[in-house]
């Protein structure tokens, strides 16, 4: 099957959620014996403006196409032509800085039982280790998945974490960040869902 990608950026010179997420999804189509082409604008005052400039990476093309003027400008104009409007809602303070802190300090306050550390560390290694993962949580996205279920702990008056905590926030933290391998038809969601079904809450 041949396909192909457009995305508004691509490494390396952007690598961020989206960027990073279309390369894994990329090298995991070839891997699974497509041909793959990936089209993404790049600014290069040398070339001239759409000029077309194709590299090969990872088994896969990429066609850069040059885009040296603002693309964003027709956007900007509407967020400025919105926010100028007096018919936009009006957004009220609900709390003050000084509660936001009690409110952080709080969740730090948190605590997390070795058992409760012993399963997150678990689905992090899920991630990391089964076949239908190409991209698995991080370290820093296991610490998100914990801040998480230390704020859904303290949301329901709670000072320990529970792992209904985790696997509650666990689509909103860990949803986005997994990419599924080539040989798996599920998304992100589906990931998630095998995580809460394949993990035990208890080791063994």
């Amino acid at each position: 099957m041949r396909i192909c990608l457009v995305t508004h950026a691509f490494p390396p010179y952007e690598r961020t959620g989206v960027e990073n997420y279309t390369f894994a999804l990329a090298k995991a189509f070839v891997r699974a014996g497509n041909t793959v082409e990936v089209f993404a604008p790049r600014r290069d005052p040398v070339q001239a403006e759409f000029a077309l400039r194709r590299e090969e990476t990872e088994g896969f093309a990429v066609n850069w196409i040059t885009l040296n003027h603002d693309p964003f400008g027709p956007r900007e104009m509407l967020l400025r032509q919105q926010s100028d409007s007096a018919e936009r809602q009006q957004l009220v303070q609900r709390i003050d800085a000084a509660q936001l802190q009690e409110i952080r300090a709080a969740v730090r306050e948190v605590h997390a039982s070795d058992n409760l550390l012993d399963y997150l560390q678990r689905l992090v290694a899920y991630t990391r280790e089964s076949a239908e993962f190409e991209v698995g949580l991080s370290p820093r996205g296991a610490l998100a998945l914990l801040d998480c279920a230390r704020t859904w702990a303290v949301m329901h008056n709670r000072g320990h974490v529970v792992p209904e905590d985790v696997q509650i926030v666990l689509p909103a933290v860990a949803g986005h960040r997994l990419v599924p391998s080539g040989d798996y038809a599920g998304d992100g969601a589906a990931l998630v869902a095998l995580l809460q079904r394949n993990v035990d809450v208890i080791g063994s």
